[in-house]
């Protein structure tokens, strides 16, 4: 019976998670919710208060501290991921609004390197679960926001400064908040298995997304199923031909195709909108033309676009697009922006090599792999128009894949025979563990 259950979902499972203490465990859940909860914005910018990212860093150095000396030796470390994290924090040295990169540094870097400390310690096991109810949370207080505060179910266009229906909840923007929420089926349909909540967060999710009146939203949400649906059947040969995987096929091909063209003009019939898309090819524009003043090094992270200073550079392209946008609305733009051609290529290294790691998951941990490929592709779709490189929360999604994708699969990680056969023995019928 062991074997069996050991057998069922085993990816989920290691010797190197089992073997920390219930608290550490329980430290590196929180670290990872909130991590996540701060950084993508969730509650808006009031709830939580600045000091966040350092108490979740202390927390994380805690779990640190509780974890065991051959776990710690087990931690990986992508030597690219800290390339990228170094460039940013040397990018201080030459930014254009010094004062603005040292704040992002401050608030994004501990995330990141806690990230990397506590998705290195714990196992999918413990992983999984602190994910499902971070969305769970997420989709819950949005909903709550957008039933008791009318200004969550309104949007203000920054181009033209008019008010128009497009729900966002405690979301600064509805961009922010649905590629969050796209992450977030992907993450549900894959790893929870209890049918009332599973459905409960997606039917809200669904019905958060129809709100918005985001058509890249809702197109990214279809191609996110479309792809995890079409890695569920990839994986059984003996179905490649029937017309369900012929269909998912086809999406799939037609939602990239569809990436391209939504970054000129999204869909303008269904929006309302004009083919600039509500100003992007402005912006996009202005923001080359910027990157090429600074072609290799960039303006530093966070250092162009940003408030509190303005920089006069800022200043100069707010001028030339006729308003203020704190982005350059796409992914590789807005990174070449700001880290430079040097950056961009670090960028591109550690996403394509943990792409390419995620596709080989699939043959031997095919939830993982699924779910890290599917949420990677949706990614890139929506970096056609918005900041999903390393805006907001989308490097601490990155570092977490890389992550989990360098760990040892499945028992044999642990040096501890008897650790492993004492997990295997507390598994039950159904490949759960069972703790005493």
């Amino acid at each position: 019976m062991t074997t069996t259950a050991a057998s069922l979902r085993s990816e989920l499972y290691d010797g190197q998670g089992d073997a920390l203490l219930p608290v550490a465990t329980f430290g590196a859940q929180v670290f990872i919710f909130g991590a996540l909860v701060y950084s993508f914005l969730v509650t808006g910018f009031e709830l939580l208060p600045t000091i966040t990212p350092l108490a979740l860093v202390f927390g994380a150095v805690g779990v640190l501290f509780l974890t065991p000396r051959m776990v710690l030796h087990r931690i990986p470390i992508s030597l690219m991921a800290l390339v990228l994290l170094g460039w940013m924090a040397a990018s201080q040295l030459w930014s254009d609004n010094a004062v603005a990169t040292a704040g992002g540094l401050e608030a994004l870097m501990p995330l990141l390197i806690g990230t990397i400390i506590c998705t290195g310690v714990i196992s999918m096991r413990d992983l999984v679960p602190a994910l499902l109810w971070t969305f769970r949370f997420s989709v819950g207080l949005t909903i709550f926001a957008l039933i008791t505060m009318p200004e969550t179910r309104i949007h203000i266009d920054i181009a033209t400064e008019t008010t128009h229906s497009g729900w966002h909840g405690l979301f600064p923007h509805k961009n922010i908040m649905t590629p969050y929420l796209v992450a977030g089926i992907v993450t549900i349909l894959t790893f929870d298995r209890t049918r009332i909540l599973k459905w409960g967060t997606l039917a809200g999710i669904v019905g958060i997304l129809l709100g918005s009146s985001s058509v890249t939203g809702m197109s990214s949400a279809f191609l996110a199923v479309s792809v995890w649906v079409w890695l569920q059947l990839y994986r059984n040969l003996d179905i490649r031909n029937s017309s369900i995987f012929l269909f998912s096929s086809i999406s799939v091909g037609v939602f990239a195709l569809l990436g391209v063209v939504a970054s000129l003009a999204t869909l303008t019939s269904a929006s309302g909108r004009d083919l600039t898309f509500t100003g992007r090819t402005l912006i996009w524009a202005a923001t080359l033309r910027a990157w090429e003043e600074r072609p290799l090094f960039g303006w530093g992270f966070g250092g162009i676009l940003t408030t509190d200073p303005v920089s006069p550079r800022t200043a100069e392209i707010w001028r030339e697009i006729g308003f203020r946008v704190p982005h350059a609305h796409s992914g590789p733009i807005d990174l070449g922006l700001q880290l430079g051609v040097i950056g961009l290529v670090i960028f591109v290294v550690l996403y394509v090599t943990t792409m390419i790691d995620g596709i080989r998951a699939i043959k031997d941990r095919p939830e993982i792999g699924a779910w890290i490929v599917s949420i990677m592709i949706v990614q890139l779709y929506m970096s056609f128009s918005e900041n999903v490189f390393i805006g907001y929360g989308w490097l601490v999604f990155l570092l977490m894949f890389r992550t989990v994708l360098m760990r040892k699969h499945g028992m044999e990680v642990d040096t501890s025979n008897a650790l492993v056969e004492s997990v295997r023995d507390r598994m039950d019928d159904r490949g759960r563990l069972v703790r005493r």
